[in-house]
């Protein structure tokens, strides 16, 4: 006889969709210009100056793909990027109810 949920703490646990903490780092470090998505249109921007930004990528009701810029880089932590998370949540909202941001 198996103890109640005994099968739950055998599963993996599923594994955080979007770029982690370090890999960000490692982005900006390098410099390497380029347009890495994070999750749900959230992406990390680096220019060919080199300077990093947060950016929003969507798409308008007639179907125009738009960026638009959220703030500059800064060093990062778990709490930032979750503030970064719930901000696209709420741009994506106006979004979803027609509004252009």
């Amino acid at each position: 006889m198996h103890a109640p949920n005994s099968h739950r703490s055998s599963q993996p646990t599923s594994p955080r969709k979007g770029l982690t903490l370090k890999t960000i780092q490692a982005l900006v470090q390098a410099a390497q210009p380029g347009l890495w998505a994070h999750e749900r249109g959230l992406c990390l921007a680096v220019a060919k100056s080199g300077s990093a930004f947060w950016a929003l990528r969507y798409s308008t009701a007639a179907g125009r793909r738009r960026p638009m810029t959220l703030q500059q880089y800064e060093p990062i932590d778990a709490a930032g990027l979750k503030a970064l998370e719930w901000q696209v949540a709420e741009l994506r909202k106006l979004i979803k109810a027609g509004r252009d941001p």
